[in-house]
Formats: structure tokens, C-alpha cells, sequence
């Protein structure tokens, strides 16, 4: 039996291991679309095989699958219950199926992870380090993609489909907001994991992962992105000043300095004339000089007000699980016609609501919006009433989960994560850690 037990025990952990460190960084170039339906199968056959070592460890081990009954759980649940029942009023019943399918999968996912992760900090912890380090490759595949763009941007074959230099940097998620809330996930980690750290080897390598995903994030120049970088930061500094001692900051403040130090000699470095600068003379001016930053304000709120006319049409059970895209060319709101700002946007395509709370509200109704907020809350509520009760591991690892959803929430009011893959997955695997970390009973 110590075979088998060996067989599904680093056959669990490695198909873990895959989904959450690899998943950003899955593509596949030959593709029609090389960032999500590769993505998409990649996930599916992945917890396909996590299904098999778990079935193997039940058959021969006779160990069970391990869950939590409480809120969370319950709510989710519901939130997929309803996402499936949406099936039943979709009227595109093949862009629904898509949607609900990859729901039931990731939810499969979020169990068995669940099951995996109970009772063991270690675990858990290990996970946080697999995500800086994701964050760390992507970061610097979009920092190579931003040189060589500017040098002989031949050599990247990329098309860009964005007018400025953004066009080019695509790394594992094809668009610079997508990219851009992935390193502000693993920035957030990596600055709370510094702050932590003990040996110096670890040390050395978080403040190294923090420059190169701190630089990767500012060439994105994601406000959305950024914005949810700041919240989680002010997340973990209110959280520790309230519940550690003074003599962690004595310790920790050279770690602070440090910090600080990397982020304004990356600013610095972006934002003033030198012969190493590939945004001449300034990134600032030349972020602030493009079509795209310019057009980025109104577009959204385009987009937001054909979302609500959608809502307002369908507004209790919503138009069905990723009929967005269906129903959206079929309305026009009259406030968008009646705008000289906004009408020069009527008409045109867009293939998400980027803001999650409009798409959900629009896709699977008022129950559905209603649900998903009570999930957020919930997990929040949960984390924060057993932070002072947590040891030192305990607290790092509720502080990086609700300074990781404070991000989330932020990026998804501008961006669409929970309709890509990769944030996703990440939002299920979110949601089902407190489970395996509160009430050791």
C-alpha cells in the first residue's frame, strides 16, 4: 500500500501544483485563441486526472473526501445551483453550456482542493509561494515582450490588436488588464511573504520576485490593476498594525524601507530620460500620450450602460450564464445615443461587461448578484472575526487570503476576471482555503 498511497499522494499534489502555478502561464501559440479555450482544456483535463487520484486514494486507502459545512460552502453551492439552473431561459444554449461546464469543473476543483488543504498551514503556504513565483515568470516574459518590442518587435510575432505599446505585451493572458491583475495577486503575496520571511535565501528571492513583478506591473499600466495592488497593501498594514506588536515593526523596518525603496527606483527608472529606458523619455508621458488611455474612460461606461439596459430588461433572472456576448449587440442604450461623448461607441462589440457585478447581475439575475456578494462577505467575515485568535503562520495566511480578495473585488470592478480562466479558478481556490483553515474540530 505505501506505493499507492505514494502514487496518489504527489499525483494529487503535482495535478494541484499544475492547476494553480501553471494555469497563468498556459498557452498555446498555433491556437485561433492561444489565452482561454487552450486554458479552458488545460483546467478540465487537469481535474479530470484530480477526480483519478482521488478515486484511487478512496478505492485503495479508504480515505474519504474531507469538506466543511458552513457558510461558504453553502453559498457556493447555491451560487453554482443557480449558475446551471440559467440554463433552462439561456438564449444561446451553446455559450451557456460552455459557461456552466468550466463552472462544474472548477467547483470539482475547489473541493477536492479543499479536501487537500485540510488542516495543513504548510500546504497552504506552499500554494502562496507557487503563485509569487507564476507571478515572477509572467513578469518577466512581459518585461522581455516590452524590451524586445521596442527594439525589433519582429522577433516577438505578435500582431498587436492595441495601438500602443501594450499591443505586444501579452505574456500568458493576451491583454495588459489581465496581466496586470495577476502580478498585482502576486505583488500583494510577495510583499506580505517579505515581511515574514526568516532565512535569507527566501528573503533575498521575495525582494527580487517584488522589483521584477513590481516593473512588469507598471509597463502594464493598469489602473484597475494598480488600484487593487493599493487596497490589499493598506488591507495588510491596517491588519498588522492592529495586530502586531511593536517590536514587528522595529524588525520588519528595514524590510519597509526596502520595499519602498524598490517601488520609487522602478518609477525612476520608467519615468525618467536614460539611454536603458525603453519608453523614451517617459513612460508617463507615453502612457498618458495614447489613444487607448484617452478612450479607456468613456468606453467603459459605454459598455456599463448597454450592461444595465440589459439589466433592465431581464432584470430578475438575468439573460443566462455567458449569454453576455449574445444579448449585448442586441441593445443600445438611449443615454449612449443621446451623448456626443458616448455616441461615437454605439454599436461596438465588447466581449465582457468589465465589471463583474453588472455581468453577473446581467447573466444570472438578482439572486445570483445577491449570492455572490453574500460569498465575498462571508469570507471576509469569517477571516477577520479569527485573526486575533491566529499564530503567526494562521495570520499569514488569513491576511494574504483577505488582502488577495480585496484585490479581486477591486480588479473586478473594471476588468472581467470571473469570466477568464486563470482568475477563475483563482476566485474558487480563494473561496474554499478558510474552510480547510478555520475550527480544527
Amino acid at each position: 500500500m505505501s506505493g499507492i498511497r505514494k502514487f496518489t499522494h504527489w499525483g494529487r499534489q503535482a495535478t494541484i501544483f499544475l492547476l494553480i502555478g501553471c494555469t497563468p502561464l498556459f498557452i498555446m501559440p498555433s491556437a485561433y485563441d492561444s489565452f482561454i479555450i487552450p486554458k479552458v482544456a488545460w483546467i478540465k483535463v487537469l481535474v479530470i486526472m484530480l477526480c483519478l487520484f482521488t478515486f484511487f486514494q478512496w478505492l485503495f486507502l479508504e480515505k474519504g473526501i474531507r469538506i466543511r459545512l458552513n457558510a461558504i460552502n453553502a453559498a457556493l453551492v447555491f451560487f453554482v445551483l443557480l449558475t446551471a439552473l440559467s440554463l433552462l431561459y439561456a438564449g444561446s444554449k451553446s455559450l451557456a453550456r460552455d459557461y456552466i461546464s468550466l463552472t462544474l469543473y472548477l467547483f470539482v476543483f475547489a473541493v477536492l482542493l479543499q479536501d487537500y488543504l485540510m488542516g495543513s498551514k504548510v500546504r497552504i503556504v506552499v500554494l502562496g509561494w507557487l503563485l509569487i513565483f507564476s507571478g515572477l515568470i509572467t513578469a518577466v516574459w512581459v518585461l522581455y515582450q516590452d524590451i524586445i518590442a521596442h527594439i525589433n518587435p519582429a522577433l516577438l510575432h505578435i500582431i498587436p490588436k492595441l495601438s500602443d505599446w501594450r499591443g505586444f505585451l501579452i505574456a500568458g493572458f493576451g491583454n495588459t488588464n489581465h496581466i496586470g491583475d495577476f502580478l498585482a495577486l502576486a505583488l500583494v503575496l510577495a510583499c506580505l511573504f517579505f515581511l515574514y520571511v526568516r532565512r535569507k535565501w527566501r528573503e533575498g528571492f521575495v525582494l527580487v520576485s517584488i522589483a521584477l513583478i513590481g516593473a512588469g506591473l507598471l509597463v502594464c499600466w493598469s489602473v484597475g490593476s494598480n488600484l487593487g495592488l493599493l487596497a490589499g497593501i493598506v488591507a495588510i498594514l491596517l491588519a498588522l498594525i492592529k495586530y502586531e506588536s511593536r517590536g514587528f515593526w522595529r524588525k520588519r523596518l528595514k524590510r519597509l524601507v526596502a520595499i519602498v525603496f524598490i517601488g520609487l527606483a522602478i518609477i525612476v527608472f520608467y519615468f525618467t530620460p536614460h539611454p536603458l529606458n525603453p519608453h523614451k523619455p517617459s513612460l508617463w508621458q507615453e502612457a498618458f500620450s495614447s489613444a487607448r488611455w484617452h478612450a479607456g474612460a468613456p468606453t467603459r461606461l459605454a459598455i456599463w450602460l448597454n450592461t444595465l439596459e440589459i439589466i433592465r430588461q431581464h432584470p430578475l433572472l438575468g439573460v443566462g450564464a455567458g449569454n453576455f456576448t449574445y444579448y449585448y449587440v442586441q441593445v443600445l442604450s438611449p443615454i449612449i445615443l443621446n451623448s456626443q461623448t458616448l455616441s461615437p461607441y454605439a454599436g461596438l462589440y465588447t466581449n465582457a461587461a468589465h465589471n463583474d457585478i453588472l455581468q453577473t447581475w446581467a447573466e444570472q439575475g438578482i439572486l445570483s448578484l445577491a449570492t455572490l456578494i453574500f460569498l465575498v462577505a462571508v469570507f471576509f467575515w469569517q477571516l477577520i472575526q479569527e485573526l486575533k485568535q491566529s499564530g503567526k503562520v494562521t495570520l499569514l495566511i488569513r491576511l494574504g487570503l483577505i488582502a488577495l480578495m480585496v484585490a479581486f473585488v477591486l480588479h473586478a470592478q473594471m476588468n472581467f476576471v470571473l469570466q477568464l480562466p486563470t482568475s477563475r479558478l483563482l476566485f474558487f481556490a480563494l473561496l474554499i482555503v478558510p474552510g480547510a483553515l478555520l475550527d480544527k474540530n
